[in-house]
């Protein structure tokens, strides 16, 4: 148990002591601030100097200061671990209580008691009622010692001289008074409902069983019965039911969210902005990827020019959606969801370029494009081996599972919770997250068929672990969270607004609506600009704002020179060319740039345009096999005998339109004297 494995007599002596101090003194022992042993001034004990100093807690030092005795010592050591963990001033959560176990345990203990995952749960009231339901100690802690305690203090398979004496497992409770003073103490706190001062434990047993109390509580705290703290305010030592049991047996009934009136709340898909830009960019070729890295990373001047034209957020979504993080979110989405590819230039490296997915994507509205990138989200069943190959709808970083250990489709609970925030109205994100994770949680949602239900949690960072009713809610919640900001927030699910107290307030937006199934389409778009955009007779063509659809439609066929405002395109005959080997026409140019373009075209870049595109040619190969008949004679006899596939190329060569000569035609021309050699 290391720093728990202590003499508690001696604790329980100087908690004595410790009780007559005033709140000021006891801080100034235990002088959290230094990591060292160390004298403290006395004037920090105050009127306290003098019992402190009497009673043996500390000792004056030459220089004058005051520091713990060293039969005070153990005991300040032991307050200060506890002062690390305030457990019963703090709602429980996993990690914290996991914190608290890894360094109060060794690790074989623990798995002794949690016994992986079929054990009662140890965290909850059940696993203290077995306990004094129990009437043999011996038996009771049979499977809950560790390999080295059956073996007995002395480890006799580690010495040889040992090895054929019997083992003598060690116990926690020695005696039948150890074992009945270990429940009287439980059952003490099981009655109470709240932890207890570690000082009055004596008090709470029978005269006869007292001096069993520092065994009985050593036991119960080495088989997590009890657990000890220091109260965060008036630092005493208490001890208590595990933290977990006890919150949920004193936490008041669930409360709705309230509906709250707003205005001005924002709904950016920055997603599907994202990507827009991203592919944008890499339909003009400027996508270059990292040859060195076996990720789809982007070199880092294309990613800077790339994070200039990311749309700008709120500061409660800019603070959780860094424009780096944006940028990788959205580079991951388009290989998922098939709008990109990774492709080799040879020389040139490995760049990102748009499949005809994509391309079909980028050409949509953008409600189109909102709309099709929820329907990529809503593919996700959470079956198949496909998953990394396309896009998720629950993030990497927490999954379910149902009991069996099969994928688990999470889109008719989500639904469910999520179409309550439909309304007109907002809720704080906080309290919405916290009635849902009590009220809506996966092992008692009506939204999930029993034989459905998950059973394990899979975390990106931690070990997994079995949906549990001690569990549940935090994972709910955290589970609901990562959705709301990892896949809500970015696809402009939710219109979200930060309060004077900084607490999000949200609703479902339209496109939030369609992704639940609440509506069949969607409304999205931007304030109407003056957008317009102008091509001058130099071949320059100029944005006067901002116009991303512009943008999109002159990559193929203008040589990018800007970005934003400004010249952003010039007219090129390379560009115009490379258009052509595309497939377009001078006509499909022309008609995208009338679709933007706020005055006609000059004459001169007209003109241009269509002598560009008419001297354009396009050849077709193929693959022949040329005869060298070496005389006018051979060539037409060879020409005679190959028949119409073949054709005379000049006097002496003969061209046979075919990608070999089978033997049969090599047979055929032996038969006339004709021998074919290579």
């Amino acid at each position: 148990m290391k720093c728990l494995d202590t003499d508690w007599e001696s604790v329980l002596h100087w908690l004595g002591v410790w009780s007559q101090l005033t709140v000021p003194s006891r801080r100034h022992f235990l002088n959290l601030s230094s990591a060292n042993l160390v004298g403290v001034p006395e004037e920090g004990y105050g009127t306290d100097l003098p019992r402190v100093l009497e009673s043996g807690l500390a000792t004056r030092l030459t220089t004058g200061a005051i520091r713990p005795a060293p039969d005070a010592q153990r005991f300040w050591r032991l307050v200060r671990h506890l002062a690390e963990f305030p457990l019963f001033d703090q709602k429980p959560t996993a990690r914290g209580l996991e914190e608290y176990l890894q360094k109060y345990y060794a690790s074989e203990e623990l798995f002794t008691i949690r016994g992986g995952w079929t054990e009662t749960g140890w965290d909850s009231e059940e696993w203290t009622q077995a306990f004094l339901r129990a009437k043999q100690p011996r038996r009771w802690e049979a499977d809950r010692l560790t390999s080295q305690e059956r073996q007995g203090h002395d480890h006799r398979i580690w010495r040889w001289d040992r090895a054929h004496l019997p083992a003598q497992p060690k116990t926690w409770f020695p005696d039948p008074e150890t074992f009945t003073a270990a429940k009287a103490l439980v059952r003490a706190a099981v009655d109470s409902g709240s932890p207890l001062p570690l000082s009055a434990l004596p008090g709470l047993l029978p005269a006869d069983l007292r001096p069993r109390t520092a065994g009985a509580l050593k036991a119960c705290l080495r088989y997590l019965l009890l657990y000890a703290a220091l109260r965060k305010d008036s630092l005493d030592v208490v001890v208590g039911l595990c933290p977990v049991a006890l919150y949920q047996r004193n936490r008041p009934p669930a409360v709705p969210p309230v509906p709250r009136p707003a205005d001005g709340l924002l709904r950016p898909a920055s997603l599907m902005e994202d990507m827009t830009r991203l592919l944008a960019m890499a339909a003009a070729g400027e996508c270059r990827l990292k040859q060195s890295s076996h990720y789809a990373d982007l070199y880092q001047r294309d990613a800077d020019r790339l994070l200039e034209q990311l749309v700008a957020l709120p500061p409660w979504i800019e603070c959780r959606h860094a424009a780096p993080k944006r940028l990788q979110q959205a580079l991951e989405t388009v290989l998922e969801c098939g709008f990109a590819s990774q492709s080799s230039k040879g020389k040139e490296g490995r760049f990102l370029l748009p499949t005809a997915v994509g391309r079909q994507w980028l050409a949509r509205s953008p409600a189109g494009r909102l709309h099709e990138l929820l329907r990529e989200f809503r593919k996700d069943d959470g079956q198949g081996d496909d998953r990394d190959s396309r896009a998720r709808l629950l993030s990497r970083k927490l999954t379910l599972r149902t009991r069996m250990g099969d994928d688990f489709d999470a889109r008719p609970w989500l639904d469910s919770i999520w179409r309550e925030a439909a309304g007109e109205a907002a809720f704080c994100l906080d309290e919405f997250l916290e009635h849902h994770a009590r009220v809506s949680h996966p092992l008692i949602s009506p939204a999930i068929p029993e034989e459905d239900r998950p059973g394990q949690c899979f975390r990106y960072d931690r070990d997994d672990c079995r949906l549990r009713t001690q569990n549940v809610e935090e994972i709910t919640r955290e589970l609901l969270a990562l959705f709301f900001w990892e896949r809500l927030v970015p696809l402009g699910c939710v219109e979200t607004l930060a309060d004077e107290a900084d607490h999000t307030l949200f609703r479902l937006s339209s496109a939030g609506r369609c992704f639940v199934g609440m509506a069949p389409e969607l409304e999205y778009g931007q304030p109407v600009q003056d957008a317009r955009i102008v091509v001058q007779p130099n071949f320059e063509i100029v944005f006067l704002n901002p116009n991303l659809a512009a943008e999109i439609d002159f990559t193929p066929f203008a040589e990018r020179c800007g970005h934003g405002v400004g010249t952003l395109f010039r007219l090129t005959r390379p560009q115009t060319w490379r258009a052509a080997e595309e497939g377009m026409t001078v006509e499909t140019v022309l008609a995208m740039l009338v679709r933007h373009v706020s005055s006609p075209v000059p004459a001169n870049v007209e003109a241009e345009l269509r002598a560009w595109f008419a001297s354009c040619r396009t050849l077709v190969t193929r693959r022949a096999i040329l005869l060298e008949a070496g005389d006018e004679e051979t060539a037409l006899r060879v020409q005679k005998l190959l028949g119409p596939e073949s054709a005379l190329l000049g006097k002496a060569l003969v061209e046979w339109r075919g990608a070999k000569l089978d033997p049969k035609l090599r047979r055929k021309l032996a038969g006339q004297g004709i021998f074919i050699r290579g």
